[in-house]
C-alpha cells in the first residue's frame, strides 16, 4: 500500500545512499539531507517473513520523532515498538502476523537529523507468504455538496464482510492536494471504501466526523482506477438551534439545522404562539412578549427533535428604537419592503416620504403586509439617489413607545445594468432544487414544479454564472447530509457544465438538464 502523502519508496538493500554533509565548527554548508537507511535485516521485499524484529542501519546519528504516531503498519494486525541505538533503528513487532499477507511499514518523518531536523519518509514492505501482493486501487474524494476535491483526508479499506464502518481498517491512505488516493500492495478481494476526516486521530471513521463511502463494495482483482468519486458529507448536527440572538426591542433571530416553520415554541413549560417571520427554510425571526424577562428560556420542539436556547435580553437593548432592514439593492419596479425589529400597531402615510435627488418628491403606495413589515411600491419610472424618510410618529410599535424617525437610502439598480436568464426546466425531475451561483455566492434558489413554465432568474448583474442541482430525494426543499450509522449517502448534487455570461439588457435562454453535468 502506498500513502499519497509519502513521497517515495526507499528500496532498502538495493540502493546505497551517500552520507549527509556535516557542518564544520567555523560554519560550513548547511546539512540539508535527511538521514538515509543504508541496509536492513531482513531486507525489503522479503517473502516468507518470520522475524519479530527489523534492524535498519543509517548513515548518521539520528533522533526519533514521535514514533507512536508517525510509524505504522498496514494492515494494522500488530503493534510496533522502536529502539534507537546509535546509527541503528530496531523495530519490534508485537503480536502475530497473519499468514499469506503483504505488510507495509510507513515512516512518516519518524527519523530526524539530530542537528538540522531534516526528516525521512520511507516505506518498508514484506510478506508472510510466497509473494508480495501487487494490486493497486486509485480513486478521488470530493465534497458531497460542492463537488470540490478534498486534500489530506484519510481513506480506508474494510473487508466487505464488515457490517460496522466504525472500526479499524485493513488498509488506509490519505488524499493528495487534488483529492486523489492510491492503495498499493493489496490482496484481491471485496472492500468497502471509506473516506473520513479523523478528528479523533484514531484511524477509525466516527459518526461526528466528515465521512463518505462507496455505495457498494468494490471488487479488486487487478489494477483498478475508480472514476466515481467518494463524496464526503458532514455529520448530522446534534443541535437543532445553531444560533440565537436578540435585536431590541422585540426580535429573536434563530438559525437552525432543520426547518422551524412547523415547530412548537415554549417559554419554560408554557407554549406560546409567536409571530414568525421566515428567512429561508432554516432560519426565522420570532416576536412575542418579552417585557418581563431578562433572559429568555426558549424551548423548541419539531416532529423529530428538541432543543433549548437561553437568550439574554439586556434592558438597554429592549429600550432601543426598532431597527429597520430593506433590500440591499433595489431592482427596477421592485417594491421596497421594510422589516422592523418590533411589531407594528399602526403607521401614518402622511409622515412617510420618498425623495429623488434629495428634494424631488416621489409618489408611492404603501400598505402593511405582516405584523412587522410594510411594503412601499414606487412608480415604474426610474429614479436615482432615492431616499426614504420616516418622520416622527410615522410608525408606531407594540413595545417601543418613543418617537420613531429614521432615513433610508435606496440603492436602485438601473434596468440597463442588468440581464436575465430564462431557464427551460422540462428535462429536470420534479422537486429538483436549482441554485444559481456567481462565483461562490448563491444568488437564487428555485425548486422545479410539475409542468412548470420556463423560469426567469431576473435582475442579474453582468458577469459569469453557474447552476448547481440538488436531487432532493425526500422533497423537503433543502440539501440533506448522509449518515455513517445507517450507511445512507448524502443527497446528490451536480454542477451544470456550462458557464453563462450575463450581459446588460439581454435575456439568455438555456435548457437545463442532467445530461450536461460535472
Amino acid at each position: 500500500m502506498q500513502l499519497v502523502k509519502f513521497l517515495f519508496l526507499i528500496l532498502l538493500g538495493s540502493v546505497t545512499f551517500g552520507c549527509a554533509l556535516q557542518g564544520s565548527i567555523d560554519g560550513g554548508p548547511k546539512d540539508t539531507r535527511a538521514p538515509q537507511v543504508i541496509s536492513s535485516s531482513p531486507k525489503v521485499m522479503t517473502t516468507n517473513f518470520k522475524s519479530t524484529e527489523i534492524h535498519f542501519q543509517l548513515n548518521e546519528f539520528y533522533k526519533l520523532n514521535e514514533p507512536n504516531t508517525t510509524l505504522f503498519i498496514v494492515p494494522a494486525h500488530v503493534k510496533l515498538e522502536t529502539v534507537a541505538k546509535d546509527k541503528e533503528l530496531i523495530v519490534k513487532i508485537k503480536g502475530e502476523l497473519q499468514k499469506e499477507t503483504t505488510y507495509a511499514l510507513y515512516f512518516n518523518k519518524t527519523i530526524k537529523d539530530i542537528h538540522e531536523g531534516n526528516d525521512t519518509l520511507m516505506t518498508y514492505v514484506f510478506s508472510t507468504g510466497d509473494w508480495i501482493d501487487s494490486l493497486t486501487y486509485t480513486g478521488i474524494v470530493k465534497d458531497a455538496r460542492t463537488r470540490l476535491p478534498l486534500p489530506k483526508l484519510n481513506v480506508c479499506l474494510l473487508a466487505d464482510t464488515a457490517t460496522n464502518y466504525s472500526q479499524k481498517a485493513n488498509y488506509f491512505t490519505t488524499t493528495n492536494e487534488k483529492g486523489e488516493f492510491t492503495f498499493s500492495y493489496l490482496k484481491p478481494g471485496k472492500y468497502h471504501v471509506i473516506a473520513f476526516e479523523d478528528k479523533s486521530k484514531d484511524m477509525i471513521p466516527q459518526v461526528f466526523e466528515n465521512v463518505g463511502f462507496t455505495k457498494q463494495s468494490v471488487h479488486i482483482t487487478s489494477k483498478t482506477i475508480d472514476s466515481v468519486p467518494i463524496l464526503v458529507f458532514p455529520p448530522t448536527p446534534k443541535r437543532l438551534i445553531r444560533s440565537a440572538s436578540f435585536v431590541g426591542p422585540n426580535q429573536i433571530i434563530l438559525g437552525a439545522t432543520n426547518e422551524l416553520q412547523s415547530a412548537r415554541f415554549f417559554i419554560k413549560d408554557k407554549e406560546i404562539k409567536p409571530f414568525l417571520q421566515a428567512h429561508g427554510s432554516d432560519s426565522l425571526s420570532l416576536f412575542t412578549d418579552l417585557q418581563e424577562l431578562d433572559t429568555l428560556p426558549l424551548h423548541i420542539q419539531t416532529s423529530n427533535s428538541k432543543d433549548s436556547a437561553y437568550i439574554r435580553l439586556p434592558l438597554k437593548e429592549k429600550q432601543k428604537a426598532p431597527r429597520v432592514w430593506t433590500n440591499s439593492k433595489q431592482l427596477p419596479n421592485q417594491a421596497i419592503i421594510l422589516y422592523f425589529s418590533d411589531l407594528i400597531t399602526q403607521f401614518n402615510t402622511d409622515s412617510i416620504q420618498v425623495f429623488a435627488q434629495d428634494t424631488l418628491p416621489v409618489k408611492f403606495q404603501i400598505r402593511k403586509i405582516s405584523e412587522n413589515s410594510i411594503i412601499v411600491q414606487l412608480p415604474k419610472n426610474e429614479h436615482k439617489n432615492l431616499k426614504m424618510k420616516l418622520l416622527n410618529q410615522s410608525v408606531q410599535f407594540k413595545n417601543f413607545t418613543g418617537n420613531y424617525k429614521t432615513e433610508l437610502p435606496i440603492n436602485q439598480v438601473e434596468e440597463k445594468q442588468i440581464g436575465n436568464i430564462v431557464a427551460q426546466l422540462d428535462s429536470l425531475p420534479d422537486g429538483t432544487i436549482i441554485e444559481l451561483f456567481q462565483g461562490t455566492k448563491l444568488i437564487e434558489s428555485h425548486t422545479k414544479q410539475t409542468n412548470e413554465k420556463p423560469y426567469t432568474f431576473a435582475f442579474l448583474e453582468k458577469g459569469e454564472y453557474r447552476f448547481r442541482f440538488i436531487l432532493d430525494e425526500n422533497k423537503n426543499g433543502r440539501w440533506d447530509t448522509g449518515s455513517l450509522t445507517t450507511k445512507k449517502l448524502a443527497e446528490e448534487t451536480r454542477w451544470w457544465n456550462e458557464t453563462i455570461t450575463v450581459r446588460p439588457n439581454w435575456d439568455i435562454e438555456v435548457v437545463l438538464d442532467l445530461k450536461k453535468v460535472l
